[in-house]
């Protein structure tokens, strides 16, 4: 229940097939999404989704881990080109996290749409997947220590100091998070 999450470091990941802004993108970040949203008042509209509540809300405060480090989402996570010639190129994966008790140490870093294009779009040789890795590493906040390292290591961790906390990951194919030396270098 909410109690319980609001005590747990949380981190959700994965292809949310969803740009930034969108609907679920604004409900995942937000805690709410409003009627006047326009992702929102079109599915209800067109009577494409019918839903049992007219406000979505959620308990669980979350914040996106790559606009946090970066200062914005990735350009993309996602590259495609089709057959019939159609291209799409936007970010639908995300690692989100819940800042009262986690804190982003550093993001495993995207690359160029030059690196992505080499052969035409992904997947492709480099990259098996047509998403990018995502790939994070947190410390532990210390409102959430109960027994184990002090308070000052924990600091030392938020500060850069000592390496230590959880890792997320999500994207890039069946292997999830990729290593640095894979397709980036991770960015503090």
């Amino acid at each position: 229940g909410p109690d319980l999450t609001a005590r747990l470091p949380v981190v959700v990941a994965g292809d949310f097939n969803s740009l930034p802004g969108s609907g679920l993108h604004t409900l995942m970040t937000a805690g709410h999404l409003p009627a006047t949203h326009p992702h929102l008042a079109m599915a209800t509209a067109e009577e494409r989704i019918r839903l049992p509540y007219p406000d979505p809300t959620h308990a669980l405060p979350l914040r996106s881990t790559y606009a946090t480090v970066l200062g914005s989402e990735p350009e993309f996570t996602n590259f495609t080109q089709h057959y019939d010639g159609d291209s799409f190129r936007g970010t639908l994966d995300y690692l989100f996290y819940t800042p009262a008790h986690l804190a982003p140490m550093l993001v495993l870093d995207t690359v160029d749409e030059a690196t992505a294009t080499v052969d035409t779009a992904l997947p492709s040789r480099r990259f098996p997947s047509d998403h990018m890795p995502l790939y994070a590493e947190y410390a532990f906040r210390d409102t959430v220590m109960t027994s184990g390292p002090s308070s000052a290591a924990v600091a030392a961790v938020l500060a850069g100091g000592a390496s230590g906390g959880a890792r997320g990951g999500a994207g890039g194919g069946a292997g999830g998070g990729a290593g640095a030396e894979e397709s980036g270098d991770p960015v503090a």
